[in-house]
């Protein structure tokens, strides 16, 4: 892939995901915070649930506690990342059925 397409495709990524975002933030102003909060809350719970089982059983198929959470958080660190990578993907679909994909590119 050449250089030039791949600023084209980075380019038209970037335009959609602000023009996502803007329509994400309009709609719903409290809905990222609500959204932070959901992630936080989630990733206390699981380091909260590997803790407890951990500190009763000492070992998780042979994971130290500090080995186990370091998991948990690379997991959630993949996790997060590819989500703000490809959240959304599936709404392309129909901007390209109907044709207004066409407008996003000009």
């Amino acid at each position: 892939m050449k250089i030039q397409h791949l600023k084209a495709y980075v380019r038209v990524w970037l335009k959609l995901t602000i023009q996502q975002f803007q329509s994400q933030v309009a709609n719903a102003r409290g809905a990222a915070a609500l959204f932070i909060f959901g992630k936080l809350f989630r990733l206390a719970s699981a380091l909260f649930l590997v803790y407890v089982v951990v500190g009763k059983a000492k070992l998780i198929a042979g994971y130290s506690l500090n080995q186990a959470i370091f998991l948990l958080m690379l997991f959630n660190l993949t996790q997060t990342i590819s989500q703000l990578f490809l959240r959304g993907v599936y709404l392309f679909r129909q901007k390209v059925v109907d044709g207004t994909f066409d407008f996003y590119l000009l």
